[in-house]
């Protein structure tokens, strides 16, 4: 009889193995029991963070709360087994209770501030969706209806959903506040002139989620390519699909741009070229010239980079947007751009939706003059309805989806693993990894 599969937090302890070992500055160590064989689960690891711009002020032992003191209120669901995790990094984990944002935020009015001073406790947001899994998508979490700890909890992480937004009015309501942890990577809704001045920290978890973006992008592509919904839907209909008739185009050893060169743009561009033999362009001013080079930590990755998105959109067979939204990125994607681009191309949105000028993709896929096809998995308004897309949905050359681009179980784990080790690094006052501000 072979032996039993092990349980997934099992697998996910096993996976963190590695990167279990450290002991608080305030004289705690942080042990959990928590495999069968009797293996401690301990804080993330904090090798190599010399750099003292991403650090944090260490408490003063006597005031310190460490994690496995501190009590984090979840409302928002995180994958069960992530729960468990954090049910083993902190002292008590707290579900959804019957508070308000404004009274809940308001409580942090007098709670004693971190940075070098002495907490009494710290508040924490997180702003977060995670319905995209499928594990919420029953919850509408607006600011006015996202219920928060009760008024005993000493530490609470928030989770928002990807509507909500973190301005200055917000901010206004927990002036105490010294953290706000991104379960992901886009930081668009949150103000970060403010939390910079505030000396608020701003964490996101890059590149948790990337191999499920890239994923996505490569089956968007593939669909579009060979057609798969169109044809799906004309035999749905009853039609008569021959595939003489209905031709599709292959990936192998096409023309690839893609925009952006981060965690999830290199994932894709990777996939592209090793499993297609793709030509990999890329449209990327903002990033450093040695990315993807020899001189990059990551290795080299073959492409060829253009100074503008002009030079480039022509030569393709495929674009590929994996950038911020940023002042310069909204509307990166045009009328002009979708006209330039070549008969018979494809275009795969991942970054955000208003990267491309939604009404003017709509216009280019009804001409089919330039691009065949285009997918998209996220949109200027989400969650997006069939009505709010500009008439994208009555096409059949175009896949949407709703922004599900890291919504698999193995990626919700990794990003709510890595965002919880942060939370703790920031309570035990360890350097504070992937600081944004």
């Amino acid at each position: 009889m072979s032996a039993p599969a092990p349980a997934p937090l099992d697998i996910l302890r096993a996976r963190l193995a590695p990167l279990n070992t450290s002991t608080s500055t305030n004289g705690h160590t942080n042990g959990h029991t928590s495999s069968p064989g009797g293996s401690a689960m301990s804080p993330s690891p904090r090798s190599g963070l010399t750099d003292p711009t991403l650090a944090l002020p260490t408490p003063p032992p006597e005031t310190a709360l460490p994690a496995k003191d501190a009590t984090v209120y979840l409302p928002t669901p995180l994958h069960p087994d992530a729960v468990k995790y954090a049910g083993e990094r902190f002292g008590r984990v707290i579900m959804p209770g019957e508070m308000e944002l404004g009274q809940a935020m308001a409580l942090a009015d007098g709670i004693g501030e971190w940075h070098g001073m002495s907490p009494q406790s710290a508040r924490l947001v997180f702003p977060w969706l995670h319905d995209e899994a499928g594990l919420g998508s029953d919850l509408d979490l607006g600011l006015d209806s996202c219920f928060l700890p009760p008024a005993t909890c000493r530490v609470s992480l928030v989770t928002l959903n990807r509507q909500n937004t973190l301005p200055k009015p917000t901010l206004d309501l927990a002036p105490k506040l010294v953290g706000i942890g991104v379960v992901g990577v886009g930081t668009d809704s949150i103000d970060l002139g403010e939390c910079k001045q505030r000396r608020i920290c701003v964490m996101n978890c890059p590149g948790s989620n990337a191999p499920s973006v890239a994923e996505l992008t490569l089956a968007l592509t593939l669909a579009l390519l060979r057609r798969v919904p169109e044809l799906d839907a004309r035999i749905r209909r009853g039609e008569k699909c021959l595939a003489i008739d209905h031709l599709g185009r292959t990936l192998f050893g096409k023309e690839v741009g893609v925009v952006g060169m981060g965690s999830t743009a290199r994932k894709a561009a990777e996939l592209f070229h090793h499993a297609f033999g793709c030509t990999i362009h890329v449209f990327s001013p903002t990033s450093p010239s040695t990315r993807w080079t020899s001189h990059d930590p990551l290795g080299a990755l073959p492409h060829t980079r253009h100074d503008t998105l002009a030079s480039m959109i022509p030569l393709l067979d495929v674009l590929s947007l994996h950038c911020p939204l940023t002042p310069s990125t909204r509307g990166l994607i045009g009328e002009a751009e979708l006209g330039s681009m070549k008969p018979g191309s494809v275009l795969v949105n991942m970054s955000r939706g208003a990267v491309v000028d939604e009404m003017a993709l709509a216009q280019a896929l009804r001409e089919k003059t330039s691009v065949m096809g285009a997918a998209s998995d996220v949109f200027e308004v989400e969650p997006v309805r069939r009505e709010m897309a500009q008439g994208l949905f009555e096409l059949e050359n175009f896949i949407g989806t709703p922004h599900i681009g890291g919504s698999t179980v193995e990626a919700q784990i990794d990003v709510a693993v890595q965002a919880i080790d942060q939370l703790a690094d920031l309570f035990d006052g360890y350097p504070v990894r992937n600081r944004v501000c």
